[in-house]
């Protein structure tokens, strides 16, 4: 199949339509020449197709520049066309999704070969590094934190001192009390009967109540 001349084909068919945007009909601007293969934005670069005519052009542009060294970005561009929103909402078989995930992936294994991975950075050369090494020589590095001012002996004893006028003065208000982490105080033995004899009196009003003998 000619790919190319079905493609412009239709675009030359769409152009004689003398479509207008506003006018009832949802229409999308497209490039007939693609900005990413130096397609000017020039008006008599672009033409009004609906969302499902510009998916196809897309589809037809990715077939047409497959052996090109733009068809990385041609086929990024089919992929995203996928993309919903409020004005359009298209439609991708599992087919078409799969033949560009595949050939987009090639492309990108192809692009990226003999690269430096991004997170890897420029190697630096041996003028830089020494650069570097001469520049920092001396200092604390930033991992390593700073060790913090030091006590001299006699704030460390002023401070000591502090502390146990403090705690000789509310040693005395404190003196007696139960400490807050203990709980309440035990109950007496005569709370204990008191509390045995009511229980004693409160099962024998449910045997009552029960007809329990």
């Amino acid at each position: 199949m000619n790919y190319e001349k079905n493609y412009y084909d239709y675009i030359s068919y769409v152009k004689t339509l003398n479509r207008k945007k506003y006018m009832g009909v949802y229409y999308e601007e497209h490039h007939i020449i693609p900005t990413c293969v130096n397609g000017e934005n020039k008006k008599s670069n672009i033409v009004l197709l609906t969302a499902r005519e510009h998916f196809l052009a897309h589809y037809l542009l990715m077939k047409i520049y497959k052996d090109s060294e733009y068809f990385y970005k041609i086929c990024y561009a089919f992929i995203v066309m996928k993309r919903n929103n409020s004005q359009q909402n298209r439609y991708m078989n599992s087919r078409l999704y799969e033949s560009a995930k595949e050939d987009f992936a090639k492309e990108v294994s192809k692009n990226r070969k003999g690269s430096v991975p991004w997170n890897k950075g420029t190697p630096c050369s041996e003028n830089v590094k020494l650069a570097v090494s001469k520049a920092n020589k001396g200092k604390t590095a930033w991992n390593k934190g700073e060790s913090g001012p030091t006590s001299s002996k006699e704030s460390n004893e002023k401070r000591s001192g502090s502390l146990q006028k403090y705690y000789s003065t509310h040693s005395s208000k404190l003196k007696g009390r139960t400490p807050w982490n203990k709980g309440s105080n035990k109950t007496t033995k005569k709370e204990k009967k008191e509390a045995k004899k009511q229980r004693r009196k409160i099962r024998q009003s449910l045997k009552i109540l029960l007809r329990v003998k």
